[in-house]
C-alpha cells in the first residue's frame, strides 16, 4: 500500500531536486555571464575598428594631399631645371657657332690637317646640340 508523503519526503526531494537543480542553474549564470561579456567585447570591438577606420580615411586623405602638392613641388622644380638645361644647352650651341665660324676663317686663311678636322668636329657637335634642343623642345612642347 501507498502511504501519503510525509514532510520528510518532502525535505528529501526538496534535497535531491536542489542538488541537480544548483549546477544547471549555475551553468546558465555563468554562459549568461560569458554571453553578456562576449556581446559586450565585441561591441567595444566594433568601436574600436570604427575609430581605426576614421583614423585611417583622415591619414589616407592626407596622405593624398601631401602627395599631390609634392608632385606639384616636383613639376615645378622639372620644369625649372629643365629650362635651366635647356639654357645652358643654348649657350654651349650659340658658343660652338662662334667657334666654328672663327675655325671656319681661320681654316680658310691658313689650310691645314688640323683645321679641317677641327672644323668637322665643331660641326659634328652643333648638330648633335641641334638635336638635343629640338629633342627637349618636342618633350616640352616648345617651338622646334
Amino acid at each position: 500500500m501507498s502511504q501519503a508523503p510525509d514532510a520528510s519526503d518532502w525535505v528529501v526531494a526538496l534535497f535531491v531536486l536542489a542538488l541537480f537543480a544548483g549546477p544547471l542553474v549555475n551553468v546558465w549564470l555563468t554562459g549568461r555571464q560569458a554571453k553578456t561579456a562576449q556581446e559586450a567585447d565585441w561591441e567595444r570591438q566594433d568601436k574600436v575598428a570604427a575609430r581605426l577606420l576614421k583614423a585611417q580615411a583622415a591619414t589616407a586623405k592626407t596622405s593624398a594631399e601631401a602627395a599631390t602638392a609634392t608632385s606639384e613641388k616636383l613639376e615645378v622644380i622639372h620644369a625649372l631645371v629643365n629650362s635651366d638645361k635647356t639654357a645652358l644647352l643654348e649657350n654651349e650651341l650659340v658658343a660652338y657657332q662662334t667657334t666654328l665660324v672663327l675655325l671656319e676663317a681661320e681654316h680658310k686663311r691658313e689650310p691645314t690637317n688640323k683645321t679641317a678636322t677641327a672644323v668637322t668636329l665643331m660641326t659634328n657637335k652643333i648638330t648633335e646640340l641641334e638635336a638635343q634642343l629640338a629633342d627637349r623642345r618636342r618633350a616640352n612642347g616648345g617651338p622646334k
